[in-house]
């Protein structure tokens, strides 16, 4: 089965523009009881193996997160958005970093848009940053800010 296969599986993969604006705008307190539950549902019925089963899907404000944080072990920590434009909302992007205690590992952006990638390599100090620009339009592309490992010897 290829990558592709399992994301036809996904729910919402054939839903359009506009029912996922409807879904998602006008009907968002039962999408967040029910997103949870049923992805994580979903999620297995497409690709059921050890590492999924330790997955929990939730939503959560900043304390509650960083609640989590600390009562967990964590050993590599991913952060995803879709930021929509990184030229646009880069600080918002740090601005939310803050609120979080936690440093994370990797931080994946998709949908940065095609606006003055090469300015964005230092706004995180201690990451690598990596880009794949969108080609064949200004919208669209992701980038992946690496965390950078300082060796003490």
């Amino acid at each position: 089965m290829t990558t592709s296969k399992y994301l036809r599986e996904m729910p919402f993969y054939n839903i359009t523009t506009f029912e996922l604006i409807e879904d998602v705008l006008f009907k968002t307190e039962s999408i967040k009881q029910n997103l949870g539950k049923n992805l994580h549902a979903d999620i297995f019925t497409v690709c059921d193996n050890d590492i999924l089963k330790q997955l929990k899907f939730s939503y959560s404000t900043e304390d509650e997160f960083n609640r989590l944080v600390h009562s967990n072990n964590i050993e590599l920590a991913v952060f995803h958005l879709n930021i929509r434009s990184l030229n646009k909302n880069h600080s918002g992007l740090i601005q939310l970093l803050q609120l979080y205690n936690l440093e994370f590992d990797v931080l994946i952006l998709s949908e940065i848009w095609n606006y003055n990638l090469e300015f964005y390599d230092n706004i995180l100090e201690n990451y690598n940053f990596y880009y794949q620009a969108p080609i064949t339009s200004k919208i669209g592309g992701v980038d992946i800010f690496v965390k950078k490992i300082v060796r003490v010897l």
